[in-house]
């Protein structure tokens, strides 16, 4: 077999069904040894060209970098990656026998479903084999949910509603745009009251996303806000004077209006402790305050600009690429350089991403985005997983890969069952 050929024809999307099943069975078929063999065969060669060619070149491209970070690492548990030294003492070597594995390994998972780059340490997928997943075939992914709480405790299902606007709140319009954003617009002649502060107390409306679902809103002073699954932020209907005050949890990104005479501040919600604040005047910045994660850490990332992300006493004025997080508990504020973006961003991009995380970490965002519950049935799989998952592939996708790595689970009602 022709695996240049073969790999060439996945790049250009001309390979048949007969060329596709052929692959299978021969990755299907090689020992520890021959994929060895295969790793060393393309050693030193130009993946280049196929990673150029495939149809979502931003994932293969993506991998490969991981890689290269990755290269002087060791982690995982009995299953995980073992890369090998630092450059200069095999690395380099290593790095593009990794990269000749992603390549087969790339495709392989192209055999199972388009839309979903997930690789389990050094473990070898067996591609192509239905399991139970079958039964999760009616459970899609997440979209465009959301629940707004007015001023007065009404609550509104508003993807359910039909676009224009909805109602007047306080000195604004609420108004559901054609690409299904809500926005709040000075409403006719109040425009005037509300420039002037004439605003009659302020109003409030709380944002609310259940698991499985996303949403956009932009703010009275044009500020844009994405919401992830499971997040909410509480917002004035028209800001009219002094600060531009948020309330948040979850996760929840910002892209803020600049206006240097009205600071804006974001305050994170985590139960009933004191949170993380954060001050901005013009920039974009992501906060992920999820309590359900393993280390309940509150993060803020800037994109562009800067802020200060304070808690109590203590402050920190960051700058882009770097990132702000307060542990649960905890009363420091921790720095880190040189963040990656574009996980980060992931969610708001449409990407589930993951950067040798374990199975629990993969579960808790399938279970966010899916909005399924997950329990274990004995110890978790051990080994780590990175790579990427569009999030728009139906879950029973997810579950046929996670199978194909040895990784069994089962669907009963909402409730994935990893056994």
């Amino acid at each position: 077999m022709d695996i240049q050929d073969i790999l060439s024809r996945f790049a250009n999307n001309t390979v048949t069904e007969a060329e596709r099943a052929e692959f299978a069975a021969y990755l299907k078929g090689l020992s520890s040894e021959e994929y060895e063999a295969l790793m060393l065969q393309y050693e030193g060669t130009d993946q280049g060209g196929v990673a150029e060619g495939l149809s979502d070149p931003v994932m293969l491209a993506r991998i490969l970098q991981e890689i290269e970070v990755l290269e002087p690492l060791e982690w995982g548990g009995e299953e995980g990656m073992r890369v090998g030294g630092p450059r200069g003492e095999g690395g380099d070597v290593n790095r593009r026998r990794w990269i000749g594995w992603i390549t087969v390994a790339a495709a392989a998972c192209l055999l199972l479903i388009a839309g979903i780059y997930l690789f389990r340490g050094s473990s070898r997928p067996n591609v192509g084999t239905p399991g139970a997943a079958a039964i999760a075939v009616s459970i899609g992914p997440g979209g465009n949910k959301a629940v707004l709480t007015l001023c007065n405790g009404a609550t509104i299902v508003l993807d359910s509603l039909a676009n224009g606007r909805l109602m007047g709140q306080g000195t604004s319009d609420v108004v559901k745009l054609a690409d299904g954003r809500l926005q709040y617009r000075a409403a006719g002649d109040k425009a005037e009251d509300q420039a002037a502060g004439n605003d009659g107390g302020v109003l409030y409306n709380t944002l609310t996303t259940p698991r499985g679902g996303q949403y956009q809103v932009v703010l009275s002073d044009g500020t844009k806000v994405w919401l992830n699954a499971a997040s909410a932020i509480r917002y004035p209907t028209a800001f009219t004077r002094g600060d531009r005050e948020v309330e948040v949890r979850g996760e929840v990104y910002f892209e803020v209006a600049r206006d240097d005479s009205h600071p804006f501040k974001v305050k994170v919600g985590v139960g009933d402790k004191e949170g993380m604040s954060v001050d901005v005047l013009g920039t974009n910045f992501n906060i992920n305050a999820y309590q359900d994660e393993a280390d309940q850490q509150v993060r803020a990332t800037l994109l562009e600009g800067a802020i200060r992300v304070s808690l109590g006493a203590r402050a920190q004025v960051i700058r882009p690429g770097q990132q702000a997080g307060i542990a649960n508990g905890d009363r420091d504020i921790s720095i880190k350089n040189d963040v990656d973006l574009e996980s980060v961003m992931a969610w708001k991009n449409g990407k589930l991403v993951f950067n040798k995380g374990d199975i629990r970490e993969l579960m808790l965002e399938i279970s966010r985005w899916y909005d399924v519950d997950v329990q274990y049935q004995g110890k978790a799989p051990s080994g780590g997983f990175y790579g990427l998952i569009d999030r728009n592939v139906p879950l029973t996708s997810i579950l046929h890969v996670l199978d194909a790595y040895g990784i069994k689970t089962t669907v009963v009602n909402k409730t994935i069952i990893v056994q």
